[in-house]
């Protein structure tokens, strides 16, 4: 009977072995290959190598593995414990394939769906003890195919360790786990468990995970052709297994060398994007964010009239059906302690004008403070540089509540008016050859009502008239008349609006503020010429005269002094003075002829319109010669108005030469 006992305890292992790779379809479906089996009796060790589970097609491995080794531990029943001393799994590996909706384990899981399920007996031992120690798994490789999208994706070199999993142990079990997922990136996984009462602690650590592995997933909602760039991560999981719906997360993921382009076209890239989390429950909406730091981004932004580059690289998604969610008793709750941009650059093209224009900002630097979900008041700075050459700087201040409370403050130095030629000869019909300007704005909004200050400063400006231009602005004459003696232009131009009136939009506000301010320069330019040499508007804006005065009076000498002296002052300057009233002195003419009478008053008439002719060039003579005698190459015209007007007045009309 011993000889019995024996015999059969050895061929055990090939009975079995014999069994499962004949029955393989009758156990899970599938062909299973098992090269061998050993059991030594006096450890309580089990062994099995070379283990196979085929595919459908009896061709391919669904999982396999090298070596199997489980030592028991019979002896620790003695207690109520069930345990293992070893167990160590080398050679692991699985295949997963996708195709469609269908993976290729779904017809083993249908197998084993489709066989009755027997009732066990419920063990109501509560004093039975668990122990499972020594866990190593060596070696192993997780491969997952998407046939759809022609993927792989593999997981290689993954090994953990974990000493021991035990309930009603009153140490905590650690599990460690490590892997690689290709050549360059590494994963492990490291978490303390506490069986008695399920908190857990788990920290993921990654290591160069590569960005480009994930392009085919990422195709079918962006069109891209290229994705670049690496992540290196640290996140704690602290929760606890019996309410993991409330695990709270921390750590940080930093990306480095991001690169997103479409058709080999750059659209966005980044040095570096530093990610760091205080604290996030998803399940309470509670996100607390330390810092997000973005390095040297990098965004090309091409505008046309229909869209831009980056909102067609959207693809439109189908439809799908969604449930609304109530969310009135969940309240959001984040917190950013800190947001920052550094050095990036914006490049913008667009073809609105049927030219090329490019402009770029370089040097971009954004800082916030904190912003949080109860934050009444949100602060931004940034500054940057202005196509290679202009600065920026700029401070906004508003209410995120309410965003029509808000301040801004925007101060431009140095912008390069020749960099706008494009905008300003399709919109004004002229071209800026040169120009710098010095722009500085403090606007206010309080309860919607917009109250903006505004300083325009223009260094050295020259323009040239083209032809076209959408609008019909005299931007060339506004500009020279604005010009102070150093040749510079220095406006206030206050803007006020109500921006509660849905039609009332702050830009075009200060457009259509600047526009009237060009129109009114040259509609009226005795007023900046006043300004120019200090001198009373109506002093150059006409010259008073009184019939039958001939010699000229201190005050039209002082008038014609600042006159000539504008001439001399303001370059490019053309003046000319209009001798009206030929018909009011020819009636004064008239009225003083003693012998007037019904029979010759036709004649009467006519010798008076030509006595005042007489008079009225006797005057211009006297005017140019006095121009003449104090500015010798002075061009001012003078002519006489023919037509019918009733004031004894000079009028002064001014012009640009060449216009």
């Amino acid at each position: 009977v011993l000889t019995l006992i024996i015999i059969s305890l050895l061929a055990l292992p090939y009975i079995i072995k014999n069994y499962i790779n004949k029955n393989g379809k009758e156990l899970i479906g599938r062909n299973i290959n098992i090269e061998n089996i050993s059991i030594n009796y006096f450890t309580s060790t089990l062994k099995i190598n070379d283990f196979k589970i085929l595919e459908p097609d009896n061709k391919n491995n669904f999982v396999k593995f090298d070596t199997l080794k489980i030592n028991a531990a019979p002896y620790k029943y003695i207690n109520k414990t069930i345990g293992l001393d070893e167990f160590y799994l080398s050679g692991l590996t699985i295949n997963v394939s996708k195709k469609d909706t269908i993976f290729n384990f779904d017809d083993i899981i249908n197998f084993l769906n489709s066989e009755p399920v027997k009732e066990e007996k419920k063990d109501n031992n509560d004093d039975l003890k668990y122990l499972l120690e020594n866990i190593n798994f060596k070696n192993t490789s997780l491969s997952y195919t998407d046939i759809d999208l022609n993927d792989n994706t593999l997981i290689k070199d993954l090994e953990f360790s974990i000493p021991s999993i035990a309930w009603n142990q009153k140490d905590k079990s650690n599990i460690d786990l490590n892997f690689s997922l290709d050549s360059s990136t590494s994963v492990k996984i490291k978490t303390d468990l506490e069986p008695n009462n399920g908190n857990f602690v788990s920290t993921i650590s990654i290591n160069k995970l590569q960005l480009k592995s994930y392009l085919n997933y990422v195709k079918p909602h962006l069109k891209i052709n290229r994705l670049d760039g690496y992540i290196n991560s640290k996140l704690i999981f602290n929760g606890n297994i019996n309410d993991p719906i409330n695990t709270e997360i921390s750590g940080n993921i930093d990306t480095y060398d991001f690169l997103l382009a479409s058709d080999n076209n750059e659209i966005i890239r980044t040095k570096e994007v530093q990610f760091n989390i205080n604290e996030i429950n998803i399940n309470e909406e509670s996100y607390d964010i330390k810092s997000l730091i973005i390095k040297e981004p990098y965004i090309n932004f091409k505008l046309d009239s229909i869209s831009n580059n980056i909102s067609r690289l959207l693809i439109e998604e189908k439809p799908t059906d969604s449930t609304t969610i109530d969310s009135t008793d969940n309240k959001l709750k984040y917190k950013l302690d800190k947001f920052k941009i550094e050095n990036g650059k914006l490049n913008y093209t667009d073809n609105l004008t049927g030219k090329p224009f490019l402009y770029k900002l370089s040097e971009i630097e954004i800082d916030t403070d904190s912003i949080t979900s109860e934050s009444k008041l949100i602060n931004i700075d940034s500054k940057m540089i202005l196509n290679n050459r202009g600065k920026l700087e700029s401070s906004t201040s508003f209410n995120p509540f309410n965003p029509l409370d808000s301040k801004i403050i925007i101060d431009i130095e140095d912008f390069a008016l020749s960099d706008l030629n494009i905008y300003s000869g399709y919109y004004t019909g002229h071209s800026t050859l040169k120009g710098d300007m010095f722009y500085y704005s403090n606007t206010k909004i309080k309860d919607g009502v917009l109250k903006s200050e505004n300083h325009l400063l223009i260094k050295d400006v020259d323009v040239k008239n083209i032809k076209g231009g959408i609008f019909t602005l005299p931007l060339k004459m506004a500009l020279w008349l604005l010009k102070d003696k150093r040749g510079d232009i220095d406006l206030d131009i206050p803007v006020r609006g109500n921006m509660n009136d849905p039609e009332v939009d702050a830009w075009k506000l200060v457009g259509n503020t600047l526009k009237r301010k060009i129109l009114d320069t040259t509609e009226n330019p005795v007023i900046a010429l006043a300004n120019y040499i200090d001198a009373e508007p109506e002093d150059i804006r006409s010259i008073t005269y009184k019939y039958p005065d001939t010699i000229l009076n201190e005050n039209q000498k002082r008038q014609l002094d600042l006159i000539i002296r504008l001439e001399k002052e303001k370059k490019g300057l053309k003046t000319e003075m209009v001798f009206q009233g030929k018909d009011s002195v020819s009636d004064i003419i008239l009225s003083n002829i003693k012998t007037v009478n019904e029979n010759n008053l036709d004649s009467k008439k006519k010798e008076s319109d030509s006595l005042s002719l007489i008079y009225l060039n006797s005057l211009k003579n006297n005017f140019e010669n006095y121009i003449k005698l104090n500015s010798e190459n002075s061009l001012i015209k003078t002519t006489i108005e023919e037509k019918k007007e009733n004031y004894t007045i000079i009028n002064l009309n001014y012009s640009l030469k060449g216009e």
